[in-house]
């Protein structure tokens, strides 16, 4: 038996599972980009964390199988990473703005720690949250990316500041190579990551080193650097797919298949 992803069959061993086989696939392309010296950072973000979860959004949910199972997928892949490179970032946003018990008013409404500290323990402290093995990691909250002046705070406004962030750092870093970073989402987060992109976009046009690049060449620097990895409401891995620009919007395609 086998499966088609990364525009080949992945053969699925007896031992192996579906969600197996689609990391190790994810793995064995990273690899190669690695090995070929193409690689100057990994990102991997998990799912999106929500200190005041909406009642009728289940994803959102701490406890619900999506939010615990994909942070476990993430786990499991941040885990199958670890031997492949040195340059492993692990990038958390925390959604402190939404649904606020008080407006913003400039300042972080939640403090940091308090979060993550309950977040390990609901997870029940896998390494992506606790390794010392990475580089760095980087915890943001939502509410430090909010502009009173924008005319517009949502969450793919917000979330394309925090993407943004994440490109300048690679950049920074090493600016003659490319990075590639990895998004655990929920499934229902697609069309918010299909704005998130559009806006990063964008964002990208006014911040070098990316306002050198065409609005075509930007496109495809998103399309070769985005791997989103889907959950479904039942804790499934659904499968991994990349970006692409269809002429309108950003929509995502199953990896290997642009």
């Amino acid at each position: 038996m086998a499966i088609q992803e990364l525009g080949h069959m992945v053969p699925l061993e007896k031992d192996i599972t579906y969600q197996d086989a689609i990391l190790n696939g994810v793995c064995g392309l990273i690899r190669e980009k690695v090995e070929s010296r193409e690689l100057a950072t990994i990102g991997v973000e998990g799912p999106p964390i929500y200190v005041s979860p909406h009642p009728d959004k289940r994803s959102q949910q701490w406890d619900s199988d999506a939010f615990r199972n994909g942070w476990q997928i993430t786990d499991s892949l941040f885990s199958k990473l670890i031997p492949l490179t040195g340059n492993l970032q692990h990038w958390m946003l925390v959604d402190d703005y939404n649904r606020a018990d008080e407006p913003f008013n400039g300042r972080h409404m939640k403090t940091l720690a308090p979060t993550v500290r309950s977040i390990r323990e609901q997870l029940g402290n896998l390494s992506v949250l606790t390794s010392p093995t990475l580089n760095r990691r980087q915890i943001y909250l939502e509410s430090g990316f909010v502009d009173p002046n924008r005319r517009s705070n949502q969450c793919s406004d917000l979330d394309s500041d925090f993407q943004l962030r994440k490109l300048l750092f690679s950049a920074k870093m090493e600016p003659h190579l490319s990075s590639l970073q990895l998004v655990v989402h929920p499934d229902d987060f697609k069309q918010q990551q299909c704005l998130t992109l559009a806006n990063l976009l964008g964002q990208m046009k006014r911040n070098p080193p990316f306002s050198n690049l065409s609005k075509e060449e930007r496109r495809k620097f998103i399309e070769q650097t985005y791997i989103h990895l889907w959950v479904t409401k039942e804790g499934k891995l659904e499968g991994a797919t990349q970006p692409y620009w269809d002429g309108q919007k950003f929509v995502f395609k199953k990896l290997g298949q642009i």
